[in-house]
């Protein structure tokens, strides 16, 4: 409380230099003009956007093929926004296959009341009850052994 009333309290810091956005490193400067390799990067971007968009529509037909989607729209919306989820699925379908052999799997993406995209994958089992659990206690017992 004194050195708010003398006025000679202060931080100690010194407000004139350049400080750079994390304490220890020091400013950069971006470059005044782009670079040449800068400009051949962005020589062809839309050619690069149209084959990026390509190869995911790839991907999407192949879950399309691996999986049954209940609601071909909502689902086909989900992967378009969440880029990184056909990859995983694609993957994931032939160790799901290795223990529900001869199950169908499907897909079913909803939106909850908050907004939150949601994205379930169910195994439409044909044979005994008793033996879908094996097969998931299985699945479950090979997953915590790779961690």
């Amino acid at each position: 409380m004194n050195g708010l009333l003398s006025g000679n309290q202060t931080s100690g810091y010194d407000w004139n230099s350049r400080q750079g956005s994390r304490q220890y490193h020091p400013q950069r400067y971006a470059p005044a003009r782009p670079t040449a390799v800068q400009l051949a990067e962005l020589a062809n971007l839309e050619e690069q956007m149209a084959r990026y968009e390509a190869d995911h529509q790839k991907v999407i037909e192949t879950v399309r093929t691996l999986y049954v989607f209940q609601g071909e729209t909502t689902v086909s919306e989900f992967l378009l926004r969440h880029r990184t989820v056909s990859p995983i699925l694609a993957e994931a379908e032939k160790h799901l296959r290795a223990y529900f052999r001869d199950a169908v799997f499907a897909l079913r993406a909803t939106t909850d009341e908050q907004g939150w995209d949601m994205l379930y994958a169910t195994v439409q089992w044909p044979g005994e009850p008793t033996d879908a659990i094996d097969a998931l206690r299985n699945l479950c017992l090979s997953s915590a052994s790779l961690r």
